[in-house]
């Protein structure tokens, strides 16, 4: 597997068209949030549109100010408050499995245990696919450094939209499906086995159907399936048989940004410079 061909897939497996930027106050907003006590419901109109337009100006602050105001009453306001990174870093596996839809066997399956500082931008991926692995760490300064058994090498990421990708974590997906009022509720469904509250992507970008799954009692997002739909052979197109990709959130961490837990971010030593 070449470079390319490994960022093309990486951007499949996290398609985000932009990252967050957060400030130490949007943490003490989001522990003000989780920890006070839940008030009656109220039933105010939530200003869903002045969200969306504060996500397109990037201010994601405002956004929370917003949930916070509403009383975070409904179970996708605290799945989006409570996976903001804010000056976290992120430390997250999430595990990737398609499969034929009409086939219960998967076709492949891939696990990517990742660390985001979104503060700075930096990043670092330990891709694991069929018995390959390859550590992306994702520096400050436009290149990435790849590194598999061949060796390593750095790669300069000239499209600003596949670098973006490269430092946003899984979850970004789903806030900004709320942040663009882009969540419906369907009900509960069953996710990987567990109890789950789904909400469909009503506009989807490049699937036929986006749905997340998550935990009606913690309000931790559980993970995301997409279907590319089945479709008929056409002049100079083969029949596509249809596709279902699971994407599972193994485990999740909002960890202060200490020495230690920016250590995984740090280029390895003796590593020559881009």
């Amino acid at each position: 597997m070449n470079n390319n061909d490994l960022l093309e897939r990486l951007g499949a497996s996290n398609p985000v068209p932009e990252a967050p930027a957060d400030g130490p106050s949007a943490d003490q907003l989001l522990t003000r949030i989780l920890t006070q006590p839940r008030e009656p419901t109220r039933r105010w109109a939530r200003p869903r549109r002045a969200i969306a337009t504060v996500a397109i100006a990037g201010c994601l602050l405002a956004g929370l100010l917003v949930v916070a105001m509403s009383g975070g009453d409904s179970l996708a306001e605290r799945a989006y408050a409570a996976t903001t990174p804010g000056s976290s870093v992120i430390h997250e596996v999430v595990v990737t499995e398609w499969r034929h839809l009409d086939a219960q066997e998967p076709l492949g399956s891939e696990r990517i245990e990742a660390w985001y500082y979104p503060t700075d931008g930096r990043a670092r991926r330990l891709y694991d696919d069929t018995g390959e692995r390859v550590d992306i760490i994702v520096p400050t300064h436009g290149m990435q450094l790849h590194i598999t058994d061949l060796g390593s090498d750095w790669t300069e990421i000239v499209d600003p939209g596949l670098r973006r990708k490269s430092q946003t974590d899984f979850l970004h997906e789903f806030r900004r499906a709320y942040e663009t009022d882009q969540l419906e509720e369907l009900g509960r469904r069953p996710f990987d086995g567990r109890d789950a509250i789904a909400y469909r992507v009503k506009t989807p970008d490049g699937v036929d159907e986006e749905i997340w799954y998550v935990d009606p009692e913690t309000a931790q997002p559980l993970g995301s399936t997409d279907l590319f739909a089945a479709r008929p052979p056409a002049p100079d197109v083969p029949e596509f048989r249809g596709q279902l990709m699971t994407r599972r959130l193994i485990q999740y961490e909002r960890l202060p940004a200490t020495a230690e837990n920016l250590r995984p971010l740090e280029e390895p030593a003796g590593e020559l410079e881009p």
